[in-house]
């Protein structure tokens, strides 16, 4: 088993592009509101 860091917390490596891809879920929707408001 291979750790990598994910923020402050250490994961397993097969962990961690499920991780990037909800952190990029839950903001994206906001994202596009801030740049269409620009």
């Amino acid at each position: 088993m291979s750790e990598t860091h994910f923020g402050f917390q250490k994961v397993d490596e097969s962990q961690k592009a499920s991780r990037v891809r909800g952190v990029f879920d839950s903001v994206a929707g906001n994202y596009d509101v801030m740049n269409d408001l620009m």
